[in-house]
């Protein structure tokens, strides 16, 4: 005899009480080149670690948080940290039970009041705050009716009044649009993603990610190559000039690439190496230079340089990097590889995109001047 299904709302408590959303912790020594996010995060540790006292003085707090910005810039990351840090019970709403037609979740308002209505039950009985996560969030709410987010709303307002633990974390590529007094109509014309929703008092914190900068960037490969075997003295600050508007994802799979390409290197050379000589291969910075220049070169073309030509690339790049010397600009020479339009590039703090422009011609220019050091 076949079990009878349980209903929804038995999957739903079950799924507050009996579940939990499983993530590798993180600690704030794992997270490199973003001391400037740390600050704004403030607020949301407040009011997860004193949140009984906020509800007790019926004091005005936020319902919620949103991390924006581009992927790979570290917001889930961050929300592992808010999560690790706090002890609060970390749930990801996506996988909340309701109603399935066609493989797409039919969120109704009656869910919303259910997900507040457990979480807030499971809070209450287990004395800790409970925060309710959405990963890229603008695409969750561009894909659900008005009412489902005019509950959300609802439920935000509700907040002081039960004196629950809940806090909303969201994520997205997007900021927040805020509207205050439009009617329901224009808030979706003004903003599919936003609105009422994420002003303050309800989802009001709104934390922007952006792309690191060169100093930001230096720190990020130093952090990252801290995981891997590397060579000493590595010249991270100078490298950081050769990554085009990178995300903390780009220089992390970077760094791992070029580990992966000295790895590749000592197995080519000798077939019979060992597991544990090649787990212990470092990294160098020959290996950094060769991946970090393929992140900022075009498709490589299939000629290759004669040495006459590779003579004169080198003297046209040396030409910028004593102009921008004897400018006051601080240069980063390199007379690299050639692309199908780019024969070879001087990189300066300033500007980064001096280009020797020519006839597509080779993949085999190798002269780089980095810091005073130069590799041929």
């Amino acid at each position: 005899m076949t079990r009878p299904k349980k209903s929804v709302a038995a999957l739903q408590r079950a799924f507050i009480w009996k579940r939990s959303t499983k993530f590798t912790p993180v600690t704030r020594e794992q997270i490199y080149g973003c001391e400037h996010i740390f600050p704004q995060l403030t607020p949301i540790f407040e009011i997860l670690e004193k949140y009984r006292i906020y509800h007790r003085q019926n004091l005005p707090v936020d319902g919620g948080a949103v991390l924006c910005g581009s992927p790979g810039m570290g917001k889930t990351m961050f929300a592992r940290y808010i999560a690790s840090i706090t002890g609060a019970r970390f749930l990801d709403i996506r996988g909340f039970p309701v109603e399935i037609k066609n493989g797409v979740q039919l969120w109704q308002p009656k869910d919303v009041t259910a997900l507040f209505g457990l979480a807030a039950e499971w809070s209450v009985k287990n004395d800790r705050p409970i925060v309710l996560f959405v990963d890229q969030a603008d695409n969750f709410f561009d894909n659900v009716r008005g009412a489902v987010k005019t509950q959300f709303e609802i439920e935000l307002d509700g907040f002081v009044k039960r004196g629950t633990g809940i806090f909303l974390l969201f994520t997205s590529q997007a900021m927040p649009q805020v509207v205050y007094t439009l009617s329901e109509d224009d808030d979706e014309a003004v903003s599919p993603f936003g609105g009422s929703l994420f002003r303050r008092g309800r989802i009001g914190i709104h934390i922007p990610f952006v792309k690191p900068d060169y100093r930001q960037s230096a720190k990020l490969i130093k952090g990252f190559l801290n995981d891997h075997p590397h060579e000493d003295g590595i010249a991270c600050d100078d490298l950081a000039h050769l990554l085009s508007s990178p995300s903390a994802a780009d220089i992390k799979y970077a760094v791992a690439e070029a580990r992966q390409l000295a790895q590749r290197e000592l197995v080519n050379a000798n077939e019979n190496v060992s597991d544990d000589v090649v787990a212990r291969t470092p990294i160098t910075e020959r290996h950094l230079i060769e991946v970090f220049l393929s992140k900022v070169l075009d498709k490589v073309s299939g000629d290759t340089f004669t040495e006459k030509e590779r003579y004169e690339v080198a003297v046209h790049e040396l030409g910028h990097y004593i102009v921008a010397r004897a400018l006051g600009i601080a240069a980063h020479f390199a007379s690299i590889r050639a692309g199908l339009s780019t024969l070879g590039i001087t990189f300066s703090t300033d500007d980064k995109n001096k280009e020797s422009r020519g006839s597509p011609a080779g993949n085999r220019l190798l002269l780089w001047k980095l810091g005073g050091r130069a590799f041929v």
